[in-house]
């Protein structure tokens, strides 16, 4: 999320062509721009993401965790409900704690809760083929907003990189051990297995040699 901040979400051509200058001069050394740069739709609801642990030529085999629903502070307008950097690594270089008190303290940017009930099979349905359309291998969270007015899903990143902790201060893989009863080391077995089941399938076998 390094790079992308409220002001990121932009309503006309001079926010733009300040975004993207900004961008240019970098952030802390960091240089965002030397693979391009991404605009996409701002997509205004709920926000979703689910951890996927397989192979997308096996999606029969995919195991999708208990997918969870990033819930953010009811205080904050809509075109700030997103992981910006600053809120959500607490820089507060930029952008403001959520409900900041007297004595220093502030709210909660965000809480994870389950889903309703009947969106789950249809966030399931989605991480599986977004994972596969991607030629996904191995592990990747899927993160999924849903637009209010449609109630359509759209998917936002296909993670393959994504931080693997229980703890869901960092990571919102914690949250979905938590709310679905997963247990950390059997989803590290598991991405564990997948590999190793990969790496035999793939793995040629030499020919027998045979002396005359």
């Amino acid at each position: 999320s390094m790079g992308l901040g409220v002001k990121n979400v932009v309503n006309n051509d001079d926010e733009l062509a300040a975004v993207v200058k900004e961008l240019y001069q970098g952030y802390h050394g960091w240089d965002f721009t030397f693979g391009g740069l991404i605009a996409e739709k701002f997509i205004v609801g709920p926000e979703f993401t689910s951890f996927v642990v397989g192979s997308y030529n096996l999606p029969e085999e995919i195991i999708i965790y208990q997918p969870v629903e990033r819930v953010f502070n009811k205080k904050l307008p809509e075109h700030e409900k997103f992981l910006s950097y600053d809120r959500l690594w607490e820089m507060y270089e930029n952008e403001k704690p959520v409900g900041e008190a007297n004595d220093g303290s502030y709210e909660d940017f965000y809480n994870y809760h389950k889903p309703p009930k009947e969106l789950e099979e249809a966030i399931c349905q989605l991480s599986r083929d977004a994972f596969c359309a991607v030629d996904g291998t191995g592990y990747s969270r899927i993160d999924i907003r849903m637009d209010k007015e449609t109630g359509k899903l759209y998917v936002l990143e296909v993670n393959a990189q994504c931080g693997l902790s229980e703890d869901e201060n960092y990571t919102s893989i914690g949250a979905m051990i938590r709310l679905g009863k997963h247990r950390f080391s059997h989803m590290l077995a598991a991405i564990m297995e997948n590999a190793l089941s990969s790496r035999i399938k793939t793995k040629k076998v030499p020919a027998a040699v045979h002396n005359k």
